[in-house]
């Protein structure tokens, strides 16, 4: 009995002082690395790209490629180059959408959002 008690208090001390030189920034190497965007121009700019309509109708795919540690990504429409007037018709974490297009060319961008940071737009897509 006194061998088996022996064993246990060597695996409690033993543990203990492993957890003595372990600490929660040790573990930090377990987790991916997060970038610190520090700015908006830190942030990747998605690029975008705007599919043809699917099987001939007005649905097309508009996707994206995806920034890795973002919030979520805001996707424009408007029917101006230039985006004025402009209208935010997604805000989400995915990276592709399926969307109705009207019967009047219109223009597409994205961005990344990253806390209260958001990236440049991306590149301007359009349908038809």
């Amino acid at each position: 009995m006194a061998k088996l008690y022996l064993t246990y208090l060597l695996l409690i001390i033993a543990f203990i002082i492993g957890c003595e030189n372990t600490s929660v920034s040790d573990n930090s190497s377990l987790l991916p690395d997060r970038p610190a965007y520090s700015s908006s121009d830190s942030i990747p700019i998605p690029k975008l790209s705007v599919g043809v309509p699917i099987h001939g109708g007005d649905d097309i795919s508009i996707t994206w490629t995806q920034i890795d540690f973002i919030n979520y990504y805001e996707l424009e429409q408007s029917i101006n180059i230039d985006f004025r007037p402009s209208f935010l018709i997604y805000s989400g974490s995915e990276n592709i959408i399926h969307y109705t297009r009207s019967n009047i060319t219109n223009y597409y961008r994205v961005r990344a959002i990253y806390g209260t940071l958001a990236s440049q737009w991306s590149n301007i897509g359009k349908d038809q």
